[in-house]
């Protein structure tokens, strides 16, 4: 889907577990508009509709998109839908995530400055946040926002609590836990025969 994240560059960085973690190739971007050239003003919806229409193959998209623009979740986080509620309830019976845990492109999250070259901002900023990282704070804070699975683990990190406050999209494909193929709308290995 052009014009939103994750973008195409990032592809070629992803490993694919199911086939022992081998790189996938670049493919061909295309516009999310559909072939009837009739967009309903959301990128999302659009792509989706050319994934459904049969018009392209995939959709490279956040693994928690659907989740997002579920609407009953949308609405119990007090979001009101601007998108096709209709479309994405198809998700786990219509379509489904074939590859997830995607996370190849990133380093260390999406911590950025920025600074002249050689002027010595990094050397000092990153010491910092590596201290911090390795801090009881950097914890409290991964938990307050239910975000520990997502967090790098540090000694104040119970493995039992990262583990049980993972989601779906947080496994790579081969790892995924849900069972039945591709129901629960995350994909293992074996549900994409």
């Amino acid at each position: 889907m052009t014009g939103w994240a994750p973008t195409s560059d990032t592809i070629p960085f992803c490993v694919n577990s199911c086939n022992n973690g081998t790189k996938y190739g670049a493919p061909t971007m295309v516009a999310s508009t559909p072939a009837s050239g009739a967009s309903s003003g959301n990128a999302n919806d659009d792509a989706l509709t050319k994934l459904m229409n049969k018009e392209v193959d995939a959709m490279w998209v956040y693994a928690d998109q659907a989740r997002n623009y579920n609407c009953t979740y949308s609405l119990s986080k007090g979001i009101v839908p601007s998108w096709n509620c209709t479309l994405w309830a198809g998700f786990g019976t219509q379509f489904a995530y074939v590859a997830t845990g995607l996370n190849g492109h990133a380093q260390n999250g999406t911590t950025l400055t920025m600074s002249r070259k050689g002027s010595g901002i990094p050397e000092i900023i990153n010491p910092c946040i590596q201290k911090y990282m390795e801090s009881e704070d950097y914890f409290k804070v991964c938990k307050q926002f239910g975000v520990a699975g997502h967090c790098y683990p540090n000694k104040y990190f119970d493995a039992h609590y990262a583990e049980t406050h993972m989601y779906p999209w947080d496994y790579d494909t081969k790892s995924q836990p849900s069972s039945g193929g591709c129901s629960s709308g995350y994909c293992q290995c074996n549900g994409l025969a």
